[in-house]
């Protein structure tokens, strides 16, 4: 009987964690956190429970990060799973922290795709767009690169490409 009783109040702790982090102000996520921390007396499941909940809290409050100096929202629109979300003004992908409430690595794509078009393709164009397939959102790189080879008699044309 007692570990029954253990597990539904280590339940209805996770329930209550949940709940009051679901109500925690835009802005104010980690601080929770930590309160809860402190209150709880339970590190552990705190950050479990935040760890599942940050993501969401953060998406639907559209919460605002820094990314080279400019304001970047997290939202469901620019998600790509993961904990990563697209900055398309930028074409930039970033890796977000939510309980610490930071960033952890940016690709730059166009860059990247710049570089390699530039080397493979020397008067070739290329473009990237976002696009969703079923659940998953994927970049789609698209290179265009018509030119004759000579010694084969091949055409090359145009290629596309799925960047997770």
């Amino acid at each position: 009987m007692a570990p029954l009783k253990c597990l539904l109040h280590k339940l209805e702790k996770a329930s209550l964690i949940c709940d009051l982090l679901c109500q925690s102000p835009p802005g104010d996520f980690g601080q929770v956190v930590q309160d809860l921390s402190a209150l709880v007396r339970d590190d552990k499941l705190v950050r479990q429970e935040a760890a599942c909940m940050g993501t969401c809290h953060n998406k639907n409050n559209f919460t605002p990060i820094q990314i080279n100096g400019r304001t970047v929202l997290l939202t469901h629109y620019n998600d790509l799973g993961g904990n990563s979300f697209f900055d398309s003004q930028d074409k930039f992908s970033v890796e977000f922290d939510h309980l610490c409430g930071v960033t952890i690595k940016s690709q730059l794509h166009s860059v990247i795709l710049d570089a390699c078009v530039s080397c493979h393709f020397p008067a070739g164009n290329c473009c990237m767009f976002k696009k969703s397939l079923e659940e998953r959102q994927l970049f789609v790189a698209c290179i265009e690169a018509h030119q004759y080879h000579q010694i084969t008699g091949t055409a090359f044309g145009c290629q596309t490409g799925l960047l997770p």
